[in-house]
């Protein structure tokens, strides 16, 4: 699997607020353990609050199980900067349950140990033919930056 994002930010004009490109690799079939593992690589960019992008690499270790129609995992990141800053520790947990075949919801926690933030984003998912998702979320930090936004995504399988 490879997945890649590029994030606006229109402030005084349309800046480029981040970017990533991840691949995943799940060791097992899925179900054959107990609890799935996967690992993932991420090479981001991230604009800073100066306005400066640092970029950086986010080796992570992915847990995750299926019950029925919900989905638990937990994410366990190690956020490394080439540029600025120092590495951090994230922990992410989620779950997603599949209501329908169109229509799935569910949330994601997300604790930086760096920051000590935390940040809450509950999320909805439209499935359409084809491998074509639309993600709608909306990002809510209880830390220092206390961000908020709504993200889209448009995801096409293949």
């Amino acid at each position: 699997m490879i997945d890649g994002r590029v994030s606006g930010l229109d402030e005084h004009g349309f800046h480029l607020d981040s970017s990533r490109l991840e691949t995943r690799y799940r060791f097992f079939n899925e179900g054959t353990l107990p609890i799935d593992i996967a690992g993932s690589g991420e090479v981001n960019t991230n604009r800073d609050t100066q306005g400066h992008q640092s970029f950086g690499i986010e080796p992570r270790l992915i847990l995750s199980r299926n019950f029925s129609k919900l989905n638990l995992t937990v994410n366990l990141a190690e956020e490394i900067p080439f540029t600025r800053g120092h590495p951090s520790l994230e922990i992410r947990s989620g779950w997603q349950y599949d209501a329908t075949e169109l229509f799935r919801f569910g949330s994601e926690l997300r604790y930086d140990t760096g920051e000590r933030s935390v940040a809450v984003i509950p999320q909805i998912w439209f499935v359409f033919p084809h491998e074509v998702t639309l993600k709608v979320g909306y990002f809510y930090d209880f830390g220092g930056a206390h961000e908020r936004f709504v993200r889209v995504a448009l995801v096409k399988g293949f």
